[in-house]
């Protein structure tokens, strides 16, 4: 999938694995989405998971605004991040798809966990 410009969005039922490059603002939806190629939305990124597991591989799976000013979102009850996570600027959201389920920065805990090595994957300096 390539987009040039304008908006792109990938929606599937089951993972979904995307290869998207473009100009525009890209949105990858489903239960479950893996992202195992780069991924670069200047206009901004989506990865919406929903209940399922967002994961972003370590081989390839880089996601990037390209250093504009628009944001990253990240939506899932589970997240899985290896690969790397650029911002440049602007913020980088996380959140879980399940209303008042906590996120649990390190081990321990219930609800969207993320360790120490996933949080080093991410890079920004937005708010």
């Amino acid at each position: 999938m390539e987009a040039t410009t304008g908006l792109l969005t990938v929606a599937n039922g089951s993972p979904v694995t995307a290869n998207v490059s473009g100009t525009g603002t890209v949105g990858l939806t489903g239960v479950g989405v893996t992202v195992s190629d780069t991924v670069t939305g200047p206009g901004g990124i989506t990865v919406a998971a929903g209940t399922g597991t967002l994961t972003n591989t370590v081989t390839t799976g880089t996601i990037s605004n390209n250093s504009t000013a628009n944001a990253i979102n990240l939506t899932g009850d589970d997240m899985v991040l290896a690969g790397a996570i650029t911002a440049g600027t602007s913020a980088i959201n996380i959140d879980s798809a399940t209303a008042g389920r906590s996120i649990v920065l390190g081990t321990g805990g219930s609800g969207l966990g993320l360790a120490s090595a996933e949080l080093t994957t991410i890079t920004g300096s937005g708010r």
